[in-house]
């Protein structure tokens, strides 16, 4: 037996998943940042910002300043400056989307782009709930009532668990899908087809790192380490360090590498501190084998445990970087000598690499000696976690949109 609720628009409760699909396919079709749509998007941001508990989430307060009117508006300049003489962007129809269960706004920051350029939208939502998920519905599903009625009928949340015949029903009807999770996610999903003429987008597992320059470190006043331990904390302990782009990873390219680490880790201990951050029995448990269970089976040169919610383990030269994680505030650390040794440890697998002390010819000339294992997104340290439209090498506005030749009359 299958569970499908409709969480909203309308009154949450069972439904069936054929009639959900004929009516979606249904709506009145959607005009790419039509006043209605740039309207619910402001709504959701205003909501965010005026709900007492949300305004004080760092990752709802995000979502809010994504969605706020002046970003709408340059998300709309840019969209329309896709468009060539030739060529014009229209909605793919109605996009299936299945986020995360690890970060819990991405299912938002998602189905906002693809409300914005005009699809239709059917968003699944895990079984498994969290207090920051069911905050972030709690403040999202009034504004999507308010909606005018025919925006609001091309649009629904759902929740269901694995059932597998949900998926294939939904991916059946569906002119995009949108995955994001495990591999094993990514595959279990693509068991079900979508239609020829649908596409589909997929974002797989993927691994994250920081690379810092010892001697801009040392460089720093402590104001300004300071800060940087803060970008830091905002780049890997949010969602519990589970995030495709949190950093779990280190690279210090210098000399000094070993006090530049140590005093980094004091200042990161005054951050866990000052936000009253504390892990829970089960991640402590979980982040403290998997240490001591690396010194077994890394070349480990030292274990660090500062802070409940900070350990640092020192690798001695690696041929690969490890890549598997607990999360929970566990970072290794590695020490090369020069920038280029950095080129044989990355893999396609890498998405976000967050820099410090380097220039921008230097990122240049790492991202080209990489070629096609090159990162997706290479950012200011602090950033990881920011949302845009280009995303795991894709430019959203144009893969959530179809785009339409149309040459000019001879």
């Amino acid at each position: 037996m299958t569970t499908l609720t409709l969480l909203g628009p309308g009154e949450p409760g069972p439904c069936s998943a054929p009639a959900l699909i004929a009516a979606l396919q249904a709506a009145p079709a959607g005009s790419p940042f039509s006043p209605e749509r740039l309207a619910l998007a402001e709504d959701l941001s205003q909501s965010l910002l005026a709900h007492p508990q949300a305004r004080t989430v760092p990752e709802l307060v995000a979502l809010a300043f994504f969605l706020r009117r002046s970003a709408l508006q340059r998300l709309q300049q840019e969209f329309q400056a896709l468009h060539t003489p030739e060529t014009l962007l229209v909605p793919r129809g109605l996009a299936f989307h299945i986020p995360p269960t690890n970060v819990d706004t991405i299912a938002v920051y998602a189905w906002a782009l693809s409300m914005l350029v005009g699809n239709h939208d059917l968003v699944r939502l895990s079984s498994r709930s969290s207090p920051l998920g069911e905050l972030l519905l709690a403040v999202l599903l009034p504004v999507l009532d308010r909606a005018p009625a025919g925006l609001r009928s091309s649009l629904a949340f759902v929740r269901y668990g694995h059932e597998e015949q949900l998926t294939a029903t939904f991916s059946a009807g569906c002119d995009l899908r949108i995955v994001w999770g495990s591999d094993e996610t990514v595959r279990s999903v693509r068991a079900a087809p979508v239609p020829p003429s649908a596409t589909e987008l997929v974002f797989f597992d993927r691994w994250s790192f920081c690379l810092l320059s010892t001697a801009a470190w040392r460089a720093l006043d402590p104001p300004g380490r300071q800060r940087l331990a803060e970008g830091l904390f905002n780049d890997a302990w949010p969602f519990g360090q589970q995030g495709c782009a949190s950093p779990r990873m280190l690279v210090w390219v210098g000399e000094g590498a070993l006090a530049c680490g140590q005093e980094l880790g004091r200042a990161l201990v005054e951050v866990l501190d000052a936000r009253g951050w504390q892990p829970d029995a089960s991640q402590v448990s979980a982040t403290t084998a998997f240490a001591w269970a690396c010194a077994l089976d890394l070349p480990v040169q030292e274990i660090q445990h500062l802070h409940p919610g900070l350990w640092l383990i020192g690798l001695g030269p690696v041929e690969q970087l490890p890549r598997s994680h607990p999360g929970g505030g566990l970072l290794f650390q590695l020490r090369l000598n020069r920038l280029q040794e950095l080129l044989p440890l990355v893999q396609r697998k890498d998405q976000t690499m967050t820099c410090f002390g380097f220039d921008s010819d230097e990122l240049r000339g790492l991202a080209a000696g990489l070629g096609s294992r090159c990162p997706d997104r290479m950012l200011p340290v602090g950033q990881a976690l920011s949302f845009h439209r280009y995303w795991d090498g894709h430019d959203l506005l144009a893969a959530l949109s179809r785009r339409v030749h149309l040459p000019v009359p001879a």
